[in-house]
């Protein structure tokens, strides 16, 4: 019997439920579904928004793009839709063509025409064009545009240009004062203050911003439910379940997996394994994400739950989806890597599906890291990175559940694991970009110069972009010292045991 399809409302209710709450990989098949039924529909377009941004928010960009260019075929032009396909150009580095998007919105309402205006400044940082970008910003000025987009633009510019910082810092000040900011760019307000005086060395204002970033960013964690699911992993994805469906895997090498805690380095280490001719740049993939969660839809459960019932189709499956997805990043390159951090919980399926593979785990001062994450907005991810409690009892959990991956791969007939550390990698990066690539199977090229930083690293504030390796983000977190009690106490064994694997870490020429 055919299924029947949903009502129109009931899909608008439910994707416009997932979309606002964030959960963009829940929105789109949603709204999708709505889309390809009611076109005729009077709340279309508002669908044909929400499902591009949801696209673009989980990055899935070029589907973003394909969507907005048919629905404008469809539905004529649309201002809010150019502005998405501006941001889908922007956050997928493709700057040169993101501008004339934006471009094109200058005459629009104030509303779109500031988050235009907003968000090509960010594109002319980017590319190193900051006269423009202050240009930009005057325009704005000129024009009597008030939105806080502009402040944010402002601030973003000031974190590159130290004369500014003074004046961003006041006109947020004043944005807070006047109780008027939208919530979704609250968060995003108190962090980019919270950056501004970081930068001026105002440490415990900075730190006073940063806590209302996350304060109005809300989202929950639960730390004993984070160790029960952690609990089952590590009983699931034993060495003998993963030896056994090894011989239903690919036997693909290109991918490279980087993963990490957020902020501990996975873009570095990208950049020093892409210096190589033979290996091309994959950035944060959610491909794996979204090929596990086709299976789970295929077994009806989560997959470590129903371990006894994977077979040689399951596999088979995860790697089209992926080694698809790998190929329209780059056809022919030998290496692709994948710098999701959390992929580090997809690492049991990792060594099923891909046994020649390579895995690279980037480490870092745990008080650093968390500092890190502590300061940065991260709209509706990881939640665990508003409170420093939680900050502390999800590092305890990432420490046990890599504890369990270094000991299978081990053992697993698969290249092993390199774990590379942060704090050495930025004193000698040539020397580990050479490390790096004969890790992953590749010549290493020992007399290449430290990279930039790459202008469409979706991790870096677009004033770092062009900076090369810096090192003054260690030991960040002895600014906060008086501040980060609760976060010191929640983390305790973790710190003693990063500090002696760093000193008995082998450096970058494998000693």
């Amino acid at each position: 019997m055919a299924k029947q399809p949903r009502p129109p409302q009931v899909l608008l209710d439910l994707g416009g439920e997932a979309y606002r709450a964030g959960n963009y990989d829940r929105a789109v098949p949603l709204l999708q579904e709505f889309a390809d039924r009611y076109e005729r529909h009077p709340r279309f377009a508002q669908v044909m928004r929400m499902l591009s941004a949801s696209l673009v928010y989980s990055t899935r960009r070029d589907d973003a793009i394909g969507v907005i260019d048919d629905a404008i075929e469809r539905t004529g032009a649309d201002p809010e839709l150019t502005l998405i396909r501006g941001h889908a150009l922007r956050l997928s580095g493709r700057h040169d063509e993101a501008g004339p998007e934006y471009e094109k919105l200058f005459d629009a309402p104030p509303g779109i025409r500031s988050q235009a205006i907003s968000a090509l400044s960010e594109v002319r940082l980017r590319q190193g064009r900051a006269d423009d970008a202050r240009a930009l910003i005057e325009r704005a000025d000129r024009d009597g545009l008030t939105d806080t987009r502009i402040e944010l633009a402002r601030a973003m510019l000031a974190m590159a240009d130290t004369e500014l910082r003074a004046v961003s810092i006041e006109r947020l000040n004043a944005e807070i004062a006047g109780g008027s900011i939208d919530a979704e760019l609250r968060p995003g307000v108190f962090a980019a203050l919270g950056d501004l005086l970081d930068a001026e060395g105002r440490y415990d204002e900075a730190f006073d911003a940063y806590t209302r970033s996350n304060e109005a960013a809300g989202g929950s964690f639960d730390p004993d439910a984070s160790g029960k699911r952690i609990d089952e992993l590590i009983a699931a994805w034993s060495v003998e379940r993963i030896r056994g469906l090894q011989r239903w895997g690919s036997d693909s090498a290109r991918p490279v997996f980087i993963v990490g805690v957020p902020r501990s380095g996975t873009t570095l280490t990208e950049q020093l394994v892409a210096r190589h001719p033979d290996a091309a740049r994959g950035g944060e993939l959610r491909q794996l994400r979204h090929a596990s969660l086709d299976l789970r839809g295929s077994l009806g459960a989560e997959i470590h739950e129903r371990m006894d019932t994977l077979g040689p189709e399951h596999l088979e499956q995860v790697a089209a989806s992926y080694l698809g997805a790998l190929a329209e990043i780059d056809a022919d390159a030998p290496r692709i890597t994948d710098k999701m951090p959390m992929n580090l919980m997809q690492l049991g399926l990792v060594a099923a599906v891909f046994p020649n593979a390579h895995v690279i785990h980037c480490r870092r001062d745990p008080r650093d890291v968390a500092m890190s994450c502590f300061s940065r907005h991260f709209m509706h991810d990881h939640p665990w990175t508003t409170r420093l409690e939680w900050l502390g009892a999800f590092t305890r959990q990432y420490v046990r559940i890599m504890d369990h991956w270094r000991t299978v791969y081990a053992e697993l007939d698969r290249p092993p694991m390199l774990e590379v550390f942060y704090e050495r990698v930025v004193t000698e990066p040539d020397a580990w970009a050479a490390r790096l690539q004969l890790f992953v199977g590749l010549g290493g090229r020992t007399g290449s110069p430290a990279p930039d930083l790459p202008a469409d690293a979706p991790t870096l504030r677009a004033d770092q972009v062009g900076k090369g390796v810096y090192s003054t983000s260690r030991g960040r977190h002895t600014r906060y010292e008086r501040h980060i009690g609760a976060l010191i106490s929640e983390l305790g064994d973790t710190i003693g045991r990063y500090q002696a694997d760093l000193d008995a870490g082998a450096g970058p020429a494998g000693r």
